[in-house]
């Protein structure tokens, strides 16, 4: 991840990690938004949990 003028940014994912699941790839985005109100907006714990049983976080290293 990179800053610039205070604004966080990443890579396109497949730049840094091909074989991500898109679904991982947008959750970390959001936790970049400059608007705190758009920070995490769609991501509740219960929606987290659901989200967390499709990724594969034991492949990524």
């Amino acid at each position: 991840m990179l800053t610039q003028r205070m604004q966080w940014s990443m890579p396109e994912k497949d730049v840094i990690f091909p074989e991500l699941d898109n679904e991982v790839y947008d959750f970390l985005r959001s936790c970049l938004e400059a608007d705190k109100e758009r920070r995490l907006a769609d991501y509740d714990k219960e929606t987290l949990i659901a989200l967390s049983e499709n990724w594969r976080i034991n492949q990524i290293v």
